[in-house]
């Protein structure tokens, strides 16, 4: 299940990703959480622009 997430994680848009950030976040998926964190990092975005990104 874990692999399967992460490799959907890499092929998401970043609309997805947040989707995947907050819904991991709202029911304490610390793994998933992290490995989509360090998908966002890896991508390049800056924490400014994550910030800027709607909710």
């Amino acid at each position: 299940m874990q692999k399967q997430l992460e490799s959907m994680v890499e092929k998401a848009s970043i609309d997805d990703v947040m989707r995947v950030l907050l819904a991991s976040r709202k029911q304490e998926l610390h793994q998933l959480w992290s490995t989509c964190s360090h998908l966002v990092s890896k991508s390049g975005l800056t924490p400014e622009v994550l910030a800027k990104h709607p909710h």
